[in-house]
């Protein structure tokens, strides 16, 4: 299942939710903010998440999501306007029994980072190597 970082409208609350289905997402998401929401929107373009096929699609075809659970209906404009603020670098998921294994999810990922940063580290010594011998 994929990780998706949820905003509240007012970007003061963000959550880390695994999910599937859009309707899956919609159940745990309005459980951890505590409010109905009536709108999803991506966060870099606020497109809006109307049905199921564009969840899947988003979902199979994003690294990384992040979605802004708007309260309330309002314009595209307003809320670009808005003091919305996007300041989530050091976003650790929230820790508690319901997680449905999202701390779990968060450390493989983690892990997976690291692992790739010691290779990445160990490979690129030896590139620059090869590339001085081919320019001889």
């Amino acid at each position: 299942m994929p990780l998706i970082k949820l905003i509240s409208f007012d970007s003061k609350t963000v959550k880390l939710i695994s999910a599937n289905s859009l309707n899956s997402f919609l159940v745990k998401a309005e459980q951890k903010l505590g409010y109905k929401i009536e709108k999803i929107l991506l966060e870099n373009d606020k497109t809006e998440i109307l049905d199921e096929e564009n969840f899947k699609n988003l979902v199979h075809n994003s690294k990384e999501i992040s979605l802004i659970a708007l309260k309330q209906i309002i314009d595209k404009n307003a809320f670009e306007n808005s003091k919305v603020q996007h300041q989530f670098q050091n976003l650790e998921p929230e820790q508690n029994e319901d997680d449905d294994g999202i701390k779990y999810f968060y450390n493989e990922y983690e892990q997976i980072l690291n692992l790739l940063q010691n290779i990445k580290n160990e490979i690129k010594p030896k590139l620059a190597k090869k590339n001085k011998f081919l320019q001889k």
